[in-house]
């Protein structure tokens, strides 16, 4: 995360997402990494919706007391 956040400072979904968690939790704030699919495009022939490995994402929740797990 360190060569990520001062040396890189470019990358791809889950490096960003790392980072977060990791200065969230050094301030106390619960913090996870999550990773799923987004909707992906819609097939107008067949109705039904394509999801490709390329709708993969990852992204950081922190847990806001009296609101839960809230996405970043």
């Amino acid at each position: 995360v360190a060569e990520f956040l001062f040396k890189r400072k470019e990358g791809h979904c889950t490096d960003f997402a790392s980072a977060f968690v990791v200065m969230a939790r050094c301030v106390g704030i619960p913090a996870r990494l999550v990773a799923g699919f987004g909707p992906g495009t819609l097939n107008k022939v067949s109705g039904e919706r394509e999801i490709r490995s390329t709708d993969l994402h990852t992204w950081a929740e922190a847990y806001i007391p009296g609101t839960g797990w809230v996405p970043f």
